[in-house]
């Protein structure tokens, strides 16, 4: 397998893995129905009950939406940041691999990822079955600066 290939493929992978789950509607990738099946309901209530706060005009509380579907916000909440980051780092690899320097690697990866980010929820925005949000991209955003950050220590470690 080349080099090129290794570098590439990997974050075409992701590009396409966001592109498909962002025209998927909430139902296609509602994972409630398996979140219910957890034990250990009564503990993790009392445990976020205290927990509430405003994202995107909403109340996120348990009492406001249950323990389940406060669970499921942030798993995808906390998707928007993990695959954003993977997205990130592996486009700092695929340009520091080429021999492009840290500190343009570093900026190029963080202004498309966020770049990308905004495109990404501007087509969910016009999906019928889903919402753009301005927050979302600033999770991105966050994800971004995540993946660079650990790019940056894996990279200076492994010389």
């Amino acid at each position: 397998m080349s080099r090129t290939f290794r570098l590439v493929a990997p974050l075409v992978g992701v590009i396409i893995l966001i592109f498909v789950s962002s025209t998927m509607s909430y139902e296609q990738q509602d994972i409630r129905s398996v979140l219910s099946q957890f034990p250990g309901s009564e503990f993790l209530e009392t445990l976020f009950s205290p927990v509430a706060f405003t994202y995107g005009g909403r109340l996120i509380s348990v009492d406001n939406l249950g323990l389940v579907t406060f669970i499921e916000f942030f798993i995808r909440k906390g998707m928007h940041v993990f695959v954003f980051g993977l997205l990130a780092f592996l486009l700092f690899r695929l340009l520091y691999g080429f021999n492009v320097n840290v500190f343009r690697s570093s900026l190029f990866s963080f202004l498309f990822v966020v770049g990308f980010a905004v495109i990404d929820e501007v087509r969910q925005f016009f999906h019928p079955d889903r919402s753009g949000m301005w927050q979302d991209v600033v999770l991105d955003s966050f994800g971004a600066m995540l993946g660079i950050v650990f790019a940056l220590w894996f990279y200076k470690r492994k010389e």
